[in-house]
């Protein structure tokens, strides 16, 4: 991401909603789950592409007349503006069941009060199980319930799908009360009276007529969820049905969050065995400026780790501790934090034993007892990333055991994940020259048409419109982005990747780059390889500032090639730029800036990102490394950590200046420099026709 303030960490996370949020995170490179044969497709693609297009022009041929495809081209204009009127009065008239359905589902996805009603809704949802926005949807549809629908259907429906709202929720314990008939019922109801006022604090007096047995601990797990929310209030609010014992977590929550006073000694105040996770989460996140002694901090994760609801946030106050007194070349203490792995999930997990093997490694000089964490790391990890870096790093201590073949064994292992960076490092150890190592596999494909033999067809057909005749109204297209990334996650096969692929695929190569991205990504997780669609070449014609491969590395990690991107920090566009940033360097070039472009004119934020990136390297007199680094964490904190950590344009060796890379204190940042180092492979490869691996030219800064 751009910086202008200097200090300032921007985090590089794309504000794309809920749904692209979390897909992006399950499609991540670093999320690829590892399959045991990991192919690449070869030519299939282009041959199944004329198998498709022939059913797919046969699709729209039925919609010959123009008369025909001027009312469709109506029907989405009006559809654009909200227009539900016209747009019904179009899709009756040409009697086209799927403009039928894409007009309800946009009604309902915009929650339109004036035709819909809760059966309507909830039939189209479960008619249509793979059309985008479910939760949307489902959310949506209990807006519409009233006392008039069928209180049987109502049920059936909230006990399939739980209440997103108090006011369902309280509804469905109404309708419950009333059809209750036996002990059971009964039973059941006082559960879900319970969760319910767990979940959002309602009124148990308006049930009195029902035993809810609402316990101590119920009331401790109450006041702690306020007490994570840092709402003191309304957790006094229950303070006496509390134990004594537990009464100073809202007096010490209160006295840190309210007075900002240092506590010191938490455990001096509280008993363990009373403290609450909440109130660690405060003492411990309130102790990052003023660093407690490595065992208060091991003891309070020990006891928060019990549980496992934000197990999550505990993670992260691990992480950072281990950072803070490896920043501070405390590394026994920091090895210490590492090696008591109380993270009961995976992810967590794994990151200790890496960073305990890590210092056990580097700092401590322990290369055995390194071992026993990266063996560990690499039991835990199943992902592509992972495996690259555990088979790397147990390399690394072969290596400093004096056990060559053993090294060799495991860098040639890290070597088959050759899209990673720890796979192109452990490539270039062994002296290989290129990606060829990825397994490829021919695919055939039977023929078959496109409304037949093809899982979520519908959905299908209704993106082959959406792009045919929705473009020009339909601005971006929005529509076509919910469509495909709502289809996504239902793909299965590589003939299902490969028609949604071909439907998206137009002559115009710069179209929908974003979509293909994320299918290639979601592709490489099924196994499929494809690299022109994990590694696009959009605007390829023009002439950057920076090194065209460093540009559309950069803009793979930072938007994965959505123009419209825009994140939390207003960053916007392929390279994420933002305003200040923006407006010094159109002040470098001599042209006008203008907000307006930043944010859609994808050519003129690449202009000014790559003039960027360009400036910072130069900065760092040609160091890629530094410059890519700065890009996301801002000049001023890279100064920082040369000062800190060293300079690694003075370091000889490529295992020096990976263990430089490990050391950058901010996650983001570390991940993001391998990414982007790792992505220049494949786009030199690309564009001038060069497998050979450059890694150590591009970490080493010997291009």
């Amino acid at each position: 991401m751009i910086l202008l303030s200097e200090g300032l960490l921007v985090l590089q996370l794309q504000y794309l909603g809920i749904r692209f949020f979390f897909l992006l995170l399950l499609l991540s490179l670093s999320n690829y789950i590892v399959k045991k044969d990991v192919f690449a497709i070869e030519n299939s693609y282009q041959e199944f592409k004329i198998l498709l297009e022939k059913d797919k022009r046969s699709y729209l041929d039925s919609f010959s007349k123009k008369s025909q495809d001027n009312q469709i081209v109506k029907f989405f204009n009006f559809l654009s503006k909200g227009d539900y009127k016209n747009s019904d009065k179009i899709a009756k008239r040409l009697d086209i069941e799927i403009l039928n359905k894409i007009l309800l589902w946009q009604q309902i996805v915009e929650s339109d009060s004036k035709k819909l009603n809760f059966g309507k809704i909830t039939k189209f949802i479960d008619s249509n199980k793979f059309w985008p926005n479910k939760y949307l949807m489902i959310s949506n549809a209990e807006k519409f319930i009233t006392e008039k629908n069928d209180k049987n259907k109502v049920v059936k429906w909230l006990n399939k799908y739980s209440p997103q709202t108090k006011k369902a929720s309280l509804l469905h314990i109404k309708i419950l009360k009333k059809n209750a008939k036996d002990k059971n019922d009964i039973l059941r109801l006082e559960k879900l009276i319970k969760s319910y006022w767990l979940k959002y604090d309602i009124d148990t007096k308006k049930f009195s007529s029902i035993n809810i047995k609402i316990s101590q601990q119920d009331y401790i797990k109450k006041i702690d969820d306020y007490l994570w929310q840092g709402d003191v209030i309304s957790a006094k609010k229950y303070k006496k049905f509390l134990p004594k014992e537990y009464l100073a977590n809202i007096f010490l929550v209160e006295k840190i969050l309210g007075s900002h006073k240092i506590v010191k000694n938490l455990f001096y105040h509280i008993k363990e065995e009373y403290a609450l996770p909440s109130l660690i989460y405060h003492y411990l996140k309130f102790h990052k400026t003023k660093l407690l002694d490595s065992d208060e901090i091991i003891m309070a994760l020990r006891i928060a780790s019990k549980d496992l609801r934000k197990i999550d946030e505990f993670s992260k106050l691990q992480n950072f501790f281990i950072r803070e007194f490896l920043f501070r070349k405390e590394y026994l203490e920091a090895y210490k934090i590492a090696s008591n792995n109380f993270m009961q999930t995976k992810l967590a997990s794994s990151e200790n034993e890496f960073l305990a093997g890590w210092i056990a490694l580097n700092f401590l000089k322990k290369p055995q007892l390194s071992l026993k964490h990266f063996s560990k790391f690499h039991q835990i990890v199943s992902s592509y990333t992972s495996k690259a870096k555990s088979y790397y790093w147990i390399g690394r201590v072969y290596e400093a055991l004096n056990l060559d073949s053993q090294a060799k064994e495991n860098f040639l292992h890290s070597s088959k994940y050759s899209l990673n960076f720890y796979g192109q490092i452990s490539a270039k150890k062994l002296g290989l020259k290129g990606s060829e190592n990825i397994m490829a596999q021919k695919v055939e494909y039977k023929n078959f048409q496109l409304n037949k033999n093809i899982p979520l067809q519908e959905v299908k057909k209704a993106i082959i419109l959406i792009q045919n005749y929705g473009k020009k109204s339909l601005g971006h297209n929005k529509m076509l982005e919910d469509f495909v990334i709502g289809i996504i996650p239902n793909l299965r096969t590589q003939e299902e990747f490969y028609s949604l692929f071909a439907l998206i695929d137009t002559d115009n190569k710069d179209e929908n780059t974003y979509l293909k991205a994320l299918l290639g990504r979601a592709a490489l997780s099924k196994g499929i390889i494809e690299e022109k669609l994990l590694f696009p070449t959009p605007y390829n014609g023009v002439k950057f500032s920076a090194e065209k491969a460093l540009v559309y590395s950069i803009i793979r990690q930072e938007s994965n090639f959505n123009k419209f991107a825009i994140s939390v920090s207003n960053a916007y566009g392929l390279m994420q730029v933002i305003e200040p940033t923006g407006k010094e360097v159109c002040k470098e070039l001599k042209i006008k800036f203008d907000l307006n472009k930043l944010k859609k004119d994808p050519i003129y934020n690449m202009v000014i990102g790559s003039h960027y990136i360009n400036s910072r390297i130069k900065e760092f007199k040609g160091s890629y490394i530094l410059g890519i680094a700065s890009y996301n964490a801002g000049p001023h904190n890279v100064k920082k950590w040369i000062t800190k950590y060293n300079d690694p344009r003075k370091l000889k060796s490529l295992e020096k200046i990976i263990d430089w890379i490990e050391s950058i204190p901010f996650n983001e940042t570390r991940n993001y420099v391998m990414r982007v180092i790792e992505n220049l492979h494949f786009y030199h490869k690309i564009l001038s026709k060069d497998n050979n691996f450059k890694i150590e030219q591009y970490i080493m800064n010997k291009r």
